[in-house]
Order: C-alpha cells, then structure tokens, then sequence
C-alpha cells in the first residue's frame, strides 16, 4: 500500500523531497486571508497565516517552537505542541516517514470516508495520538488524513490534484471538525519544492510591548479590587476609555468584551472564532485596535473577542461587560495581595521573588495556558491549569482522570451548575480527600467531576483545573517571562474549610430567581417536596436575585435551617423549610 501510494504521488521524484514552501488564500472563522508554509522532512515548519484582523505565526525549528498570539505576543510552544506540528508537518514527507522509522505504521484496513472506501494506514505519534492516513486500495490515490491529538480528532481532505516538478501535490486542503467553527480551507496558489526553508524565519523576535506603566515605571501602583463572593476578582479598567468592571482570568486564552459593550465602547467585531470555555464551545466575533487601562497600565492595539455575555452575567448576579484575559500576565508580573484585595503590575525584567515564597513552575500547555503539578490523595501528579476566572468550584476534574476510578459510581456527590462561556450544564460534585500543589497541602476539597466528551476538559495532557478558592489562600504573584509563580500562605485563609453545598440542588439563575435544574439522590433537598423546575424567589426574606443568593447559603452549617420562598413547576407559590445536611 506504501509503495502505491508513494508511486501515486511521483515514485522517485517524490522519494527525493525534501522540503516545500506553500503560499495560498484561508477561509477560516468566517474570515478570509494568506497562509505562507515552509515545512522539510525533519518536521521543522513556519506557518503564518493573515486573515486581517488577526494575524498569528508559529515556527517549529528542532525541539522548540513559537507562536504569536493574536494580540502580537510571542509565546513559547509547549513541548506537546512541538510534537503535534512536527508529526503533521512530515506527513507529506512519507518517504523518510517509511526510511527513517522513526514512527511506527499500521496497515487498518478499510473505511467508508465521503461515500467511498479507503485503505487506512495509521501513523503512531505520542500515547494514543497519531494520524489516519487514506488512500485507494488500487491506485494508491490519497484523500487526507485523520488527525487524533489529546482526544481531539478533526480531518483533513486533500484534492485537485495537480503535478509540481513531477510531484502530485494537493491545491485544496479542507479541514473538518466536529466543531463547525473550528474548519477551515486553503486554496493553494504556489507551490515550490526542495527549496529550504530560510533559516531566518526561525529566529523568535524579541517583539514590541504594547502593555506599559506609565512614566516608564517599574511598578504600578496598587489597584483595589471587588472581591465578588470571595471568588472573583472585578477590576476597574478602562476599554477605549470607557469605564468598566473587569474579571480576571488567567484561564482565558485572550480577552473578551461583551457585545452590548464592545458598542458602547465603539468596538467592532468581524468573523466567528472557535472559542472554548469551561461551559463548552462557542464562537466569537474578533476586534483589533482595542485599548484598555488598568490603573497605571495601558494596552494598546489589543486583539479581542467578542461575544454576547448576558447569560454568564445572569449566572454570575454581576454585570461582566470584560474578560480580562491572559495578555497582561504574558508581559508583566502580576502580584495579587488577596488579603488586602488589591493587584499591582511590574516590568519583568530584573525582578526578584519575595523572600520566603515558594516557586511552582508554570509552563505552558498545547493551549497556550499555564499549568503545574497536582497530586490529588497521594497519586502521581498529574498536570493542571492555572484558573483565577473558575469560581464554581475549587477543583474541576477531567473524565480521562476520574472515570478510570469509577468517581462517580463509588463516592457520594451533589449536583451543580457548572460552566462559564459556552453555556451551562448539570455536573456532579464530591469531595477529593486532599490536594497537594508546591508542597501545600488541602484537605476536603469540592471537586466537579466533568463529563465526558466536554470540550475545555477532553485532553488527557492537562485533566484538572485549579480555581480561585485555592489560589485565594495565598498571596500569589506570576512571572510568565520565567514560567513560574509565587506563593505567600496567608496564614488565617489556609486551614478554613472549603464551601460545600448542602442542599442538593443544582440551581440556575434567572431574571426572577433561582430554578431548580436537578436534584441530588440522598441530599435534604431530595427529601423534600422539590422538583426540577422549581424555582425559588426569596432566601430567609433576602431576594434570590442577589449577587450571593446563589451559593452562599447553600453552604451552611450542617443544621442550618433555611426559609426559601417561590414558586413550584405548576405555578403554586410556596413556602419551604430546607435543613442543611453533610450528605456527601
């Protein structure tokens, strides 16, 4: 099969490629633009693909790599992400594939692909990582490729077929995804083969800052921020000089406005960029040009996205015109004094850690977000991500982790509402025994067990995520420049239990109160008169509309009795006692 397929291609002549440089117009996010490519046989490869309002480059040059982000920042590619694109980018290499041996070929037999049958070969990458390879039985004719990367599969069709230097090459490459949002399609409009690839483009440019503190400074001063419930930071900000209240999120990949006041703040949005949040997958509208202030800090031309935010605002009880994502930690050192409830901002260069923190190193992951090693009951760590944005709940963890030990059949739980951009859904909550991280340890710790499937949590690469309940405890300054972070225990916030709910019920706010989506088996709740459907308008006399009305008195002491009045599923208005329990 090998051999037809390397005839097909152009027998000896292919056999000697070695390197090609593609240039040719991408559709991709409702956007339309260039993509230049050099890629050789070794795996090494620039890409740089313009669709107007965003730009991005990402080299592979031996076992390193480098992206731009759509702002302009450069970051340094995860190891994992070297290893995706050198695998993909030697696939049209597939002579040295077969001389080298450097992966391992299966022969999979046939699959009915676009209404035909193909012959499979599958190519090994890392773990359970690799690439379908299909081809004609007969003629050793190519369709394209199945990628499989960390759980994520997504193909790629090659056709109009045309001859180079006596090579067939593809002049319509389409990628297909299970997230419509996420396709895309190059048309190609030259093709050179054996031409190197100039070693220039591999130099990673030192780049312009377009974040500063005024007059030059080294430190900014301190900014007060809203502690939210004790689980969000709202920073004051300025969005093309527009005030505005601003959530950090170190989790979120680029900043987000909302649409009603991306309008307000005369910010136009273009095309429909895949974006993945813990709630699931979504698109949003991209803008350039943005400027935003944090106190002393100024950004400018910022890349942002833009999506229509009112139902997170809704769940939240506060208004979140602005996502204040990963870009100001990229550039600056960010040292969050949760004790005091105020953040400053620092040049990196040259700073030195606070004596007696500790260092956890934080490098990047395939997504471009930071992560660090967790060891939950003693296990082998495993990698997370860094979260200040996840609110919900103190760990979130991965199906690949907690289905292999059967979590969610053996141990008892509650049910939340969990999610963020992307939308919401009823999950699972029980307690992991203890959590360690930089030498810390936790004891008792709420943890939402995500389902299968779900699309922020599908990698096996990093299966937890960390959020602000744990990294409130500490006072906690970021160094990106140096991947890595520091940690100050605040003495009287390590021990205090974690908030636990009580009920049993998974509650979704609306515009009049809180609704009740599940209910919990063995919970207080359960032994009430409560069904899906429900909802409730008044908490101990306090409107359930309130920014806290939601978790705060869900987690109660055991014992506590709660007067909640609503209204029932069929429209009957009620007035129920609820008496808090440690049901989980």
């Amino acid at each position: 099969m090998l051999a037809r397929a390397i005839a097909w291609r152009g027998g000896s002549g292919y056999a000697k490629l070695e390197s090609l440089h593609v240039q040719g117009t991408l559709e991709a996010s409702g956007l339309k633009g260039t993509v230049d490519t050099y890629s050789n046989a070794a795996g090494d490869s620039y890409e740089k693909a313009d669709l107007g309002v965003v730009r991005q480059t990402q080299v592979v040059h031996g076992d390193a790599g480098w992206t731009s982000t759509p702002t302009g920042q450069i970051e340094a590619l995860s190891p994992d992400a070297v290893n995706d694109a050198r695998g993909e980018s030697r696939l049209d290499f597939l002579p040295a594939i077969v001389a080298g041996r450097r992966e391992t070929l299966h022969l999979m037999g046939d699959e009915i692909h676009d209404e035909k049958t193909w012959t499979v070969i599958h190519i090994d990458a890392k773990g359970k990582d690799g690439f379908d390879l299909f081809f004609d039985a007969d003629t050793g004719a190519w369709h394209g490729y199945r990628r499989i990367q960390d759980n994520a599969t997504s193909f790629v069709r090659e056709s109009d077929w045309r001859i180079v230097d006596g090579v067939r090459m593809p002049f319509l490459i389409e990628t297909i995804s299970p997230n419509p949002g996420e396709n895309a399609t190059v048309t190609v409009t030259s093709i050179q083969l054996n031409s190197g690839i100039p070693s220039e483009l591999f130099a990673r440019p030192n780049g312009d800052s377009k974040i500063t503190i005024a007059g030059g400074a080294r430190r900014s001063n301190w900014v007060v921020f809203d502690f939210v419930d004790e689980d969000k930071i709202f920073i004051p900000v300025r969005v093309n000089g527009v005030p505005a209240k601003a959530l950090l999120d170190s989790g979120a990949a680029s900043t987000v406005l909302d649409k009603e006041f991306a309008t307000a703040a005369r910010v136009s949005s273009q095309g429909a960029l895949p974006t993945t949040g813990t709630g699931g997958a979504t698109t949003a509208g991209i803008a350039a040009g943005v400027e935003i202030q944090v106190g002393d800090v100024t950004m400018r031309d910022m890349t942002v996205a833009v999506l229509p935010m009112k139902k997170l605002t809704e769940q939240m009880g506060a208004d979140l015109p602005v996502i204040l994502g990963k870009e100001i930690f990229n550039d600056l050192v960010v040292d969050i004094d949760f004790e005091h409830r105020r953040i400053a901002f620092e040049q990196d260069d040259g700073f030195t850690p606070p004596a007696g923190a500790t260092l956890l190193d934080l490098p990047l992951n395939k997504d471009g977000l930071r992560t660090f090693e967790i060891s939950l009951e003693g296990a082998k760590p495993v990698r997370a991500w860094f979260d200040l944005g996840n609110s919900g709940s103190p760990l979130a963890i991965g199906a690949s982790y907690w289905q292999p030990l059967d979590w969610e059949k053996t141990r008892p739980s509650t049910v939340a509402m969990s999610g963020g951009v992307g939308g919401m859904a009823v999950e699972h909550q029980m307690i992991v025994n203890s959590a360690q991280l930089g030498g810390f340890r936790f004891d008792a710790v709420p943890a939402i067990l995500e389902p299968p499937g779900h699309t922020a949590f599908e990698s096996e690469r990093t299966v937890v995520n960390v959020g602000i309940e744990i990294w409130r405890r500490f006072h906690l300054i970021t160094d990106y420049s140096r991947n890595r972070m520091m940690l100050a225990p605040i003495p009287d916030a390590m021990n205090v239990p974690f908030r636990k709910d009580r009920t049993g019920l998974a509650l979704e706010r609306d515009d009049l109160g809180l609704v009740v989506h599940a209910i919990a088996d063995g919970s207080p709740a359960k032994k009430g008169d409560w069904r899906v459907g429900d909802r409730i308008v008044q908490i101990n006399g306090v409107p359930a509309t309130s920014p806290s009305a939601a978790e705060i008195w869900r987690a109660g002491k055991a014992g506590d009795s709660v007067g909640l009045r609503g209204e029932s599923i069929e429209g009957a208005s009620f007035e129920r006692t609820l008496v808090l329990e440690d049901f989980y």
